[in-house]
């Protein structure tokens, strides 16, 4: 056991912010057994951090103990920062240790490789001289194997008789509310039968979910005990991901548990257990005036570059598939900020059309918009200089409409250390208080924006720092399942950078770049499943909008399993929204309008009125090529038979993840032209709509 001490007495919720709120695991309240002294301790418990004796089983279930110290380095950080008064690490330690810090007693039983007590009578005998010395303090036990059976494998069990040993002398003494336990490799929770104590196991930081875990003790005068904790997951989600692949996607997520497992669903006896909800930010809340209706303008991957950052290596790939440099993403940007500003967006598709007359009222949509999203990839190498150029255009915009600007960070945008000066691990302070004026006042980039009365826009932070793909730390997901529970009845849209739904289809060609790039969204990943299944069990969110993939894809994905009871609306939406800088350079607009219980919400395609650059950017060598089209069957089944026979760096049939979809609409990666306009399915994806009940 390694005890830290830390004598600094701020409370641990208030220090660690809303954030913190918003991670806690659960609340214990209740009254000790025995008259215990007044008394404060935070605990921080990693368990399991070094390599034990079955390397192969270990591996085969996602171990990641080649980035040992990384990982373990990193949740230490975490927990300095929490700041928390005692580290304590809970692995196979054969000594027995007692110390007393805070006013609390923490007393660590050492065992053998297969969980025995070693020197078990003499080890018994501290133990109970040590409690009989300080019946009035609260004490925590830390031992390895948990001490109530069922919560690890039966063959990584501490033997039956020990365990009963230790719990003959927990009943014998009251003061004793809490022991930290870990070798079950996962989050879990009970109480320990016939005693007032709670058993806490915490899961290793080198196996999914790859975390720790703090505990807050704190005693006030007359014995009432209160207990909270909180998950501490690595901020290297890129190893996360790669443990959850290691072990394969089933028992990877078995391993973290349903979310009653990390709120401990436990047996209270005649103690209360209090579930720790997460607290809701204020969110940007703006005075719509009673007005029913909103239209939402979403901009994605804008990409803005300067060719001071340019090597000959990027300039190469950009031609290669129709990515504008500095000249062309400042103009594109501009002009598709002055559509939105003025509130009359051009709709017309094909340049030819659009030519013949460019100020034609047939080429545009008159909508002034309410509000303005920005889903990720706001600048191209995560320059400063960069970001600063693309605040400006931000900064530009009229009132009230800048006021009602919102942004997400996207992968390009943490590529280097100027926002991300800590790797994978950075936090968002630097990138947040950058673009403070976008974001709410604390500074989250996970946070919700209430679009009108009935309808509010959650915006999820997707992007793990200097990586690609996507990624979500475990307490953010629970922050969005309590966002979801809180916010029911109202209509909810989700917007994140990368998209949440992986069956995102793109032409053979440009999938093998993307590839090549980290770029391929159908991997599957743990956060996107867990995403999957909060979607799938909330009908308040009737739409979810992506970028990070350059194309133009809606698709549908039912609430409940087929054969299931379900409301005629119980579906998701996934709507992509296409990248500006890159053919067919547009955006998308949202118009959500109610009458009584229904509501209707219509997504629209609009583009740049920059026609030569549009040209230009069509004509690139991976278009004029490969084609623009996603040559996908007309209809499902046969999509995903197609994709299973391909077995190359094309297919990736195994990764595939459609999770009871019911509509996949492709019209062609970059809305090319294919199918006069028309998807696989034969309806149109640039304009669509669905209906809802409130």
């Amino acid at each position: 056991m390694t005890l830290q001490r830390g004598w600094n007495r701020r409370n641990f919720i208030a220090a660690a912010g809303a954030a913190a709120v918003g991670g806690a695991f659960g609340t214990w309240s209740f009254r000790a057994r025995a008259e215990l002294r007044a008394a404060y301790l935070s605990i921080g418990h990693i368990t399991d951090a070094a390599a034990g004796g079955k390397k192969a089983v270990l591996e085969r279930r996602g171990w990641m103990g080649e980035f040992a110290d990384a990982l373990t380095e990193d949740l230490e950080q975490q927990l300095n920062a929490a700041p928390v008064d005692l580290t304590v690490s809970g692995d196979d330690n054969g000594s027995y240790k007692f110390t007393e810090a805070g006013g609390v007693c923490v007393a660590h039983l050492g065992v053998d490789g297969a969980g025995r007590l070693t020197g078990r009578a003499a080890q018994l005998s501290a133990l109970r001289n040590d409690l009989a010395g300080n019946p009035s303090a609260p004490t925590v036990l830390t031992l390895h194997p948990p001490l109530v059976a069922g919560l690890t494998r039966p063959d990584a069990a501490m033997p039956a008789a020990d365990r009963g040993a230790v719990i003959a002398i927990i009943k014998e003494n009251p003061q004793v509310v809490l022991a930290l336990c870990g070798k079950a490799l996962a989050n879990r929770a009970a109480f320990i039968e016939g005693t007032g104590a709670l058993c806490l196991v915490t899961c290793s930081p080198l196996i999914y979910p790859c975390g720790a875990r703090t505990v807050e003790i704190e005693v006030k005068s007359g014995g009432e005990v209160t207990i909270r904790s909180r998950f501490i997951q690595t901020r290297l989600l890129g190893l996360v991901e790669d443990s959850f692949h290691k072990a394969g996607e089933g028992r990877a997520l078995t391993k973290l548990g349903s979310r009653e497992d990390r709120t401990f669903l436990a047996v209270p006896g005649d103690h209360e257990i209090k579930k720790t909800v997460h607290e809701l930010p204020p969110g940007l809340a703006p005075e719509w005036s009673g007005k029913d209706g909103v239209a939402l303008a979403v901009v994605t991957d804008t990409h803005l570059c300067l060719d001071q950052f340019v090597s000959k290596e990027h300039d190469s790939d950009y031609k290669l598939i129709g990515h504008f440099m500095e000249a062309g993403s400042k103009a594109i940007l501009d002009d598709v900020m002055d559509e939105i500003a003025a509130g009359r967006h051009r709709v017309e598709f094909y340049d030819a059309a659009f030519m013949k007359d460019p100020e034609a009222e047939r080429n545009y949509l008159e909508l002034p918009v309410d509000h303005l999203h920005h889903c990720g990839d706001m600048f191209e190498h995560g320059k400063k200089e960069e970001a600063a150029e693309f605040r400006s255009r931000l900064d530009a915009l009229p009132a009230p409409l800048r006021g009602h600007t919102t942004v997400t960070i996207g992968n390009h945008d943490m590529f280097q250390p100027d926002f991300a000066p800590d790797g994978p691990a950075s936090s968002r302070k630097i990138i947040a208080d950058f673009f403070r004026d976008y974001l709410p006042q604390q500074g989250e980039t996970n946070y919700i924006t209430h679009l009108n009365d009935w309808a509010t826009l959650i915006v999820l932070d997707t992007t793990i720092a200097r990586h690609s793909n996507l990624g979500l730390v475990q307490d953010r997901i629970d922050w969005l399942e309590d966002a979801l529970d809180e916010l029911s009845g109202r209509v909810v849209l989700v917007a994140s950078h990368h998209p949440p739904y992986a069956l995102s289809l793109v032409p053979p060609a440009m999938n093998a770049y993307l590839h090549s790039r980290s770029h391929f969204t159908y991997k599957r990943s743990a956060a996107r499943l867990l995403l999957h299944d909060i979607f799938a069990r909330h009908n308040n969110v009737k739409m979810v909008i992506s970028g990070h993939y350059h194309g133009t894809v809606v698709d549908q994905y039912r609430k409940l399993k087929p054969g299931g009871d379900a409301a005629d609306d119980a579906f998701t939406t996934h709507v992509q929204v296409p990248c500006t800088i890159e053919y067919p350079n547009g955006y998308r607009l949202f118009r959500l309008s109610r009458a009584g219980n229904r509501a209707v919400i219509e997504y629209i395609s609009a583009y740049t009125r920059e026609a030569a650059l549009r040209d230009e950017s069509r004509g690139a060598p991976i278009f004029r090529y490969g084609g623009t089209e996603a040559r996908v069957p007309h209809n499902y089944q046969g999509t995903l038979e197609r994709l299973r026979e391909q077995d190359t760096i094309l297919g990736h049939a195994a990764m595939l993840d459609p999770y009871d979809l019911i509509d996949l609409n492709v019209r062609g990666f970059k809305d090319g032209t294919a199918r006069a306009g028309k998807g696989n399915t034969g309806k149109p994806n640039i304009n669509g709509k669905i209906e809802v009940t409130i």
